[in-house]
Order: structure tokens, then sequence, then C-alpha cells
């Protein structure tokens, strides 16, 4: 996928935005159209519009789906799980998503579901998200068998590590604390609710941190309450 610089878009592009409007560009790999990121005029929020080289035009969201390729399956591990790669466009900003769904063939119930953001230069390969789900789904199977000390111990690890990695960039590092990360872990864990107080009480001992602080923190930024 190419970065294209502002000069070098379509006219219609430079006519319609700015260059302060315009936040990056690309050709794109699965439609051979332009993408281009912009700050929405009207709503001053980002989006992704996409733009036709043989209609010279934007396209609309129900056009640009059209076009999409159609879900791929493949099978993996002797066929006992079968991995889905399919397209959804968000309306509200026109942002396309790859989706990936793990399944056990001898069960309908998903297994483990990751999306990313398709036009951006930081995507990961198909073969590093089947690596990623794979590994994913032998946790849950690890964390299954675990107590509850266990699971909350799981959770706060990795809490831990992810507060730690932006605590010394100079991030705050209660910025982890939001409403993604709780729907990450319920989606893991669909009662991972119980055993926070004891996550967070376990992350509070390894930071010498202060437990009610902490909590409170995580239930103002997330909305979950625990105590």
């Amino acid at each position: 996928m190419k970065i294209l610089e502002y000069k070098n878009t379509p006219n219609l592009i430079r006519s319609l935005y700015s260059q302060e409007q315009v936040l990056s560009a690309y050709a794109s790999d699965i439609t051979n159209n332009i993408i281009v990121w912009i700050i929405n005029p009207s709503t001053n929020k980002q989006m992704e519009v996409e733009y036709s080289f043989s209609e010279n035009r934007l396209l609309s969201v129900e056009e640009r789906l059209r076009a999409l390729p159609a879900p791929q399956r493949i099978d993996l591990r002797q066929g006992l799980l079968s991995l889905t790669k399919s397209y959804v466009i968000e309306k509200d900003n026109g942002t396309l998503y790859e989706n990936y769904e793990l399944r056990d063939t001898r069960n309908p119930n998903s297994l483990a579901f990751t999306s990313q953001v398709y036009h951006t230069p930081y995507r990961e390969t198909d073969d590093r998200i089947k690596e990623k789900l794979i590994t994913q789904v032998e946790q849950k199977i690890l964390y299954s068998s675990m107590t509850a000390q266990q699971k909350a111990a799981y959770w706060s690890g990795r809490l831990y590590k992810k507060r730690r990695q932006i605590g010394e960039s100079g991030g705050d590092e209660n910025a982890i604390f939001d409403g993604n990360l709780l729907e990450e872990m319920c989606n893991f864990d669909p009662e991972v609710e119980q055993v926070l107080p004891e996550c967070l009480r376990q992350l509070a001992d390894m930071e010498q941190a202060d437990y009610f602080g902490l909590v409170e923190e995580f239930q103002r930024r997330t909305g979950c309450q625990l105590l």
C-alpha cells in the first residue's frame, strides 16, 4: 500500500479538502482506488473517504462495500479450525476494517475474533493474525482451568506490563483504563468483573500504589463499578 503526498492526490481531493484537512492518503491495494483520511469539516472528526479513478468521484459506503472481496475461509489444524477473513465499513466514519474470526469446525461458536483498520501502514499480516488468534485460543483453554486467584494474576500481569510501557514513554498509566480495555477483557472472559477487584489489588501491590485510588480511576474511566 503506497503512501501519497497531498500534492500527488487527485485534483478532486485537493479541491474538496485543504492540506490541513488531509491526514494521510494511500493507493489502496484492495480496490486500486485512493483512500484519504481527512478531518470531516462538518463534525471535526476523522473519517476515511475513497476516490474512484474510473468515475472521478468519491464513493458511497454502499458502493465501497459492494466492491470488496467476499469473505475468505481457510482450514487449519487438519480441518479442526477455520479462519474467516471478512470486511466491514464503519458507516459513521467510513473506516474499512478487516475482521478475522477463528472457529471450531465441530462447534458453531466463535473461539476468537480480532479486527484491524485496513488502510494503515501498521496493518498486521494474515499469518501474524492467525498466530495471535491460535495463541489466544490456547490461552483461553489454560485460563478456563485457573482458580479465581490465578485469573486475577493473569490480568494484573498484563495490566502491569501495559501501564509500565506507557509510563516509560512519559504517558499517563491510567490511560489504559478505558471502555476498549474492559470490552477486550469481557470478550475473553464474560465473568471477568468477578476477579477485577482482586486483579487491581495485585496490581496495586506490584506498583506499590494506593488500591482504592487505582479502583477509583478504573471505575471512572471504564464505567464499571467494582466496589
